[in-house]
C-alpha cells in the first residue's frame, strides 16, 4: 500500500507564514508565503503567497504559474503592456519574464514553481471564459500553459458531481475555486474540501474523490520525481 499521503490546506487555516526577502532599499510592506509541497528532486514547489498593496520590480529565475485567490494584480511589461489578473484568473510568468509587479489591492495567490534551464519570457493572464474547453470522460478541461519539455503545466477543470479514484502518475496541486468534495486517502483519512481550499495530491497517491456539487478547480502538474 502506498505511503504517499494527500494533504489539504483549508482557506481559513492558521499557517506558518514566512516573510519574503525584499531587495536592499525596498521599504514597501513585505510579502509572506508558505510552502505546501516540494518534489523529491527539488525542482517543483507549490504554496500560498500574500501581500498588501505595493509595487516593485519582478524578475523570474524560474517558471511560475499562479491563480489569484483574493485581490487584483497588474504586471507591467518593460514596453508598458499591462496584464491584469483578478480572482480565478491564472497568471503565467515563465523564466526570463520581467517587469513591474503591482498589487492593486491586498492579494493572495496559490502558486506553483518549476526550476528549469528553459528561458521562455512572456507574462500573460488566462481567464476561464477566454479558453476552448475540451470535454473528457470526467468533465471539461483546458490546459492554459505548458513548459517546453511538457514536465510542468497548468489549467482548469470542471465537473459535475462524481466519484472515482485519485491515483495520479504525476504530482498534482489543486486550488478549488468552486465545489464540495470529500477525499478519502488510502489510510481512511477523510478530507472535506471546499471553495478556497488547496489540495496536494503527490504522485503515487491512492485516494478516492467524491464531489457533492459541481467543481471548478485550477490545477498544476509536475511530471518529475
Amino acid at each position: 500500500m502506498s505511503e504517499v499521503l494527500v494533504s489539504l490546506t483549508k482557506r481559513d487555516d492558521s499557517l506558518p507564514w514566512n516573510e519574503v526577502p525584499r531587495p536592499e532599499g525596498d521599504d514597501t510592506p513585505p510579502g509572506e508565503d508558505v510552502v505546501l509541497f516540494e518534489s523529491a528532486d527539488g525542482r517543483f514547489t507549490t504554496g500560498l503567497w500574500r501581500r498588501p498593496v505595493r509595487e516593485g520590480a519582478m524578475t523570474r529565475p524560474f517558471h511560475e504559474v499562479s491563480v489569484i485567490i483574493d485581490g487584483i494584480v497588474e504586471i507591467v511589461d518593460p514596453d508598458g503592456t499591462v496584464h491584469r489578473a483578478e480572482p480565478g484568473d491564472i497568471l503565467v510568468t515563465p523564466r526570463g519574464s520581467d517587469g513591474t509587479w503591482r498589487c492593486v489591492t491586498d492579494v493572495k495567490k496559490f502558486w506553483a514553481i518549476c526550476e528549469t534551464d528553459e528561458v521562455a519570457p512572456g507574462t500573460f493572464v488566462v481567464r476561464p471564459d477566454d479558453l476552448e474547453w475540451e470535454t473528457t470522460s470526467t468533465g471539461k478541461e483546458v490546459t492554459a500553459w505548458s513548459s517546453g519539455d511538457g514536465q510542468f503545466s497548468c489549467g482548469y477543470w470542471r465537473s459535475q458531481p462524481e466519484e472515482g479514484p485519485m491515483e495520479p502518475p504525476f504530482h498534482e496541486m489543486m486550488q478549488i475555486i468552486e465545489g464540495e468534495i470529500t477525499v478519502t486517502d488510502h489510510d481512511g483519512t477523510k478530507f472535506e474540501v471546499g471553495s478556497g481550499d488547496s489540495l496536494v495530491v503527490p504522485a503515487g497517491s491512492q485516494a478516492v474523490w467524491s464531489s457533492h456539487a459541481p467543481v471548478f478547480k485550477f490545477w498544476a502538474i509536475y511530471k518529475g520525481e
